[in-house]
């Protein structure tokens, strides 16, 4: 396998066969983290092809300082979240204002149970990022950012145009969200798990 540095010298001297290298190695991966973002096909594939055209043309600006990756991941955060202000119907999509208070009153016993809850159940990383797409918009974005990224708030504000307590409020909102959400897909998932012991159970007995 040829040594990346020179695979991005070539791509720096427009060579398609170097770009093609630089695709076929980094799309899945690049790919993966739009769907974090957004869940609609043509919207991924909007990010992953104005991205990857935006770093072939301006490739010359990596000077090497961190790796190409992370470059790259930078590349398509920032058009992940330009698609989705673009998108948003509301002046500032990153001020939700989300009715939580179902969330909010729910005291540190209620919180246990719920995380005893989720962690009876195995899911899947595919069940998790297919919860974690429903997230409303601007609790998604952060969070992302946050958890996947490791952004600090204050990078998150200077990214989004929000201050870092907005940030803060976002990511606690969201996570409050996705403990409810995975407590709710936990009852639903040992119900199941229950009604096949029984069916299971029956085989032998009878």
């Amino acid at each position: 396998m040829p040594k990346l540095t020179d695979i991005i010298e070539a791509c720096k001297k427009g060579e398609s066969s170097a770009q093609c290298f630089v695709y076929e190695q980094f799309s899945p991966k690049m790919r993966a983290l739009c769907y974090r973002y957004t869940r609609e096909q043509q919207d991924v594939e909007d990010i992953v092809h104005d991205s990857f055209l935006w770093i072939f043309t301006n490739i010359k600006k990596y000077k090497g300082s961190g790796s190409f990756e992370g470059w790259m991941r930078r590349v398509f955060i920032g058009t992940a979240i330009k698609l989705i202000k673009t998108k948003s119907k509301e002046s500032n999509c990153f001020n939700i204002s989300s009715n939580i208070e179902e969330l909010n009153g729910n005291s540190i016993n209620d919180y246990t149970k719920q995380n005893e809850a989720i962690y009876q159940v195995d899911f899947t990383e595919e069940e998790v990022i297919e919860i974690l797409q429903d997230l409303p918009t601007g609790y998604r974005v952060i969070f992302n950012l946050y958890v996947f990224e490791k952004y600090s708030h204050k990078e998150i504000a200077n990214l989004l145009a929000i201050s870092t307590g907005t940030s803060k409020s976002q990511l606690y909102k969201a996570r409050k969200w996705l403990q409810q959400k995975l407590y709710e897909s936990s009852q639903s998932k040992i119900i199941e798990r229950e009604k096949t012991d029984y069916k299971n159970l029956l085989r032998v007995v009878i």
